[in-house]
């Protein structure tokens, strides 16, 4: 669970620098989950 967290940290940083807005999604998403 915690390996599986760290991948979703990256994955948003790497989408903060590809598409922000889509990071911004995916950090609302996981924030309200």
């Amino acid at each position: 669970m915690c390996s599986l967290q760290r991948v979703h940290v990256l994955a948003t940083k790497l989408a903060t620098v590809r598409n922000p807005l889509l990071a911004t999604t995916l950090t609302t998403a996981s924030v309200e989950t």
